[in-house]
This record gives structure tokens, C-alpha cells and sequence, in this order.
């Protein structure tokens, strides 16, 4: 059972989950918006769909969640994602302490069957070029004109 509150001008709801008392902020200052907020969550704890803060330490959920990335992303991208959340929450896991990179064996690497075709940007550019350079066909951008480039004295000015 759920009851309602004013502190100041806005409506609060305080219940019992767990053995709990928690006390939350209704964000309303009008009391039937507060009512029908109070009901619906009454609703939600008696069906058990109130969704609660998890009790996973925050460590262990990081641990799965570098496992998790090792499986669906590229090298680069695994190692550029660990050092965002290395900034971020710091060495709170074994995938999160410095000098930790991942496991090889299960990253595929650019140069394997399963890594193949995953070559991007200047990779791809340098593949190419180099390439071209073996048939001696590098495209010629912007010939000079006829006659040269000589802009002397004979050559007209731009107004």
C-alpha cells in the first residue's frame, strides 16, 4: 500500500518494496495527477512489474559486458570502447586495468579468414594505392591546361 504527500508545492509517494520504505518525488504539483501516479504504481507492485535497481555489483556486470564486446566487435573497436569505460569508472574490473588487452584468440584480427573484408579507411586506401602503384595506372588529377600554368606578363588579370 502506497500513500501520497506534499512537500512544498509537489506530491510525493512513499511505499514499502522489500522490507524498504522508498520515498520518491511524484514530479506533479497537482494532486489528481498524483492520485492516478500513485495507482498505477500500487498496480505495479501488486503484479511484481516495478522495475528495481539490480543487486549485480557493478564490477561483475562490467566484467560480462567486456566479454560481451570481445565477441561482437572488431580489435579497434573492443580496445577504443575499454578505454572510454577505463576513463569512465576506472580499474573496478579484471577487462578494466591498465595493460589488460584482449584476448587474441577470440578477437578475429583483419588479417584472418574471419576478419577478412573488415578493412577500413586508411587501410583501405593504402591497399589500393598500392595496387595501382604495381600496374603503374595512378590516376593523373588535374592535368595542367594547354600551354602551362605561366601566368607572365601576357596573361590577363582578374578584375
Amino acid at each position: 500500500m502506497a500513500s501520497i504527500y506534499r512537500r512544498g508545492e509537489v506530491w510525493w509517494v512513499k511505499f514499502h518494496l522489500k522490507g524498504t520504505r522508498v520515498q520518491q518525488s511524484l514530479h506533479t504539483t497537482h494532486e489528481r495527477v498524483a492520485q492516478a501516479r500513485k495507482s498505477q504504481l500500487e498496480y505495479r507492485l501488486a503484479t511484481g512489474t516495478l522495475v528495481t535497481p539490480s543487486e549485480t555489483p557493478i564490477g561483475d556486470f562490467l566484467e560480462g559486458f567486456c566479454q560481451y564486446l570481445i565477441g561482437t566487435r572488431t580489435r579497434k573497436s573492443y580496445k577504443n570502447d575499454i578505454s572510454y569505460l577505463r576513463i569512465f569508472f576506472g580499474p573496478i574490473c579484471r577487462s578494466l586495468e591498465p595493460g589488460n588487452t584482449c584476448n587474441r584468440s577470440k578477437v578475429p584480427s583483419q588479417g584472418t579468414a574471419e576478419g577478412a573484408g573488415t578493412l577500413q579507411g586508411p587501410e583501405r586506401a593504402h591497399r589500393a594505392i598500392r595496387r595501382a602503384e604495381q600496374r603503374d595506372d595512378l590516376p593523373v588529377h588535374n592535368p595542367p591546361r594547354p600551354g602551362g600554368w605561366d601566368l607572365g606578363e601576357n596573361s590577363q588579370s582578374i578584375p
